[in-house]
């Protein structure tokens, strides 16, 4: 994939379930002290990174996870490993 793809990248409604997956994401960050953004891409870009569950989280390209709420723990493993 391309480097626009890269960094840290939270996909999702509007909504309540994706605030919360980009601010435990941001918090598994700064935990990890990768002094990293997390950003918010836009639903259109959905397809792009292979998403078809929502919120997702997506690293560097790679759909880490889709469709559930993982704790800040958890988030922060799947950051680091991917």
């Amino acid at each position: 994939m391309g480097g626009e793809n890269k960094g840290i990248f939270v996909v999702g409604f509007p909504d309540a379930e994706t605030d919360r997956l980009h601010a435990d994401a941001v918090s598994a960050v700064e935990r990890l002290a990768l002094g990293k953004e997390v950003k918010r891409a836009e639903m259109k870009d959905a397809a792009k990174y292979g998403v078809s569950l929502f919120p997702a989280l997506v690293v560097d390209g790679k759909v880490v996870s889709e469709g559930e709420i993982r704790s800040v723990e958890d988030l922060a493993q799947m950051i680091k490993s991917a």
